[in-house]
Order: C-alpha cells, then structure tokens, then sequence
C-alpha cells in the first residue's frame, strides 16, 4: 500500500530546482541541441549557396 499524502502537501518548485545540481544527462542535451541547430544552419547555408549557383536561375 502506499503512503497517504496529506491534502495540504506543496512543493516549492523553485526550491527544489536549485537543490538539484547540472549533471551529465543536461550537458548531453545541451550539446546535442547544439549539434541540431549547427547543422540546421549549415543546411539552410548549403541551399542557398546551391540556389545561387544553379544554372537557369537568371543571374
């Protein structure tokens, strides 16, 4: 059976944030989020400059 939780319990969201610390998973998903968008802008980058260059395109 588990145990009974009072009505009135809170939890300060705020608190209990900064008691916890950065740990290994958050700098991995920090660097992957990174990754993404590096290589997001490096797409975009590629398209245009292969737009630019292709035959037809009147310039």
């Amino acid at each position: 059976m588990s145990p009974q939780v009072p009505r009135d319990a809170s939890v300060r969201l705020g608190a209990l944030i900064e008691q916890r610390s950065v740990g290994r998973f958050h700098y991995l998903l920090l660097a992957m989020t990174g990754s993404v968008m590096f290589l997001d802008g490096l797409d975009t980058q590629a398209m245009s400059y292969a737009a630019r260059s292709s035959p037809g395109n009147g310039t």
